[in-house]
């Protein structure tokens, strides 16, 4: 286990403070690019990273907008993404967590396109921003 502390870049306006919560780290862009693919897929080995984080709620501010939880998997359930997020009792903390799976090390040149959909899902989620607005 490894502990790292990020800082997300947010906008601001008078009102509200807008935030990508996402670990856009991860998947700043697809690196499925192509229209068709004529080689297998080797991702080198099978993985599974799990983030968690925190986001605390600034003094002044509560959620407008919350994302929802959210599963993304590919047909053959082999690639997914889990997103949960839980509040706590008084509002005043948002946690995150993400769990990215590759089950298999290669995939098939005929799977291509649903492994190409399957990260443009990724960057749909990664867009989705927490809403928070002043009191």
């Amino acid at each position: 286990i490894q502990s790292f502390r990020f800082q997300f870049q947010s906008e601001l306006d008078d009102r509200y403070i807008y935030l990508r919560p996402n670990p856009a780290s991860l998947f700043e862009k697809n690196p499925f690019l192509s229209e068709t693919r004529n080689t297998n897929i080797n991702f080198g080995y099978r993985s599974s990273i799990t983030i968690n984080h925190t986001i605390k709620i600034p003094d002044g501010f509560m959620i407008d907008f919350l994302p929802k939880k959210k599963q993304i998997v590919n047909a053959t359930k082999g690639l997914s993404l889990y997103r949960i997020i839980e509040v706590n009792d008084d509002s005043s903390v948002v946690i995150f967590r993400f769990k990215y799976e590759v089950q298999r090390s290669v995939y098939l040149a005929s799977e291509y396109e649903e492994i190409r959909t399957f990260f443009e899902n990724i960057l749909t989620l990664n867009n989705e921003k927490l809403i928070l607005r002043k009191k």
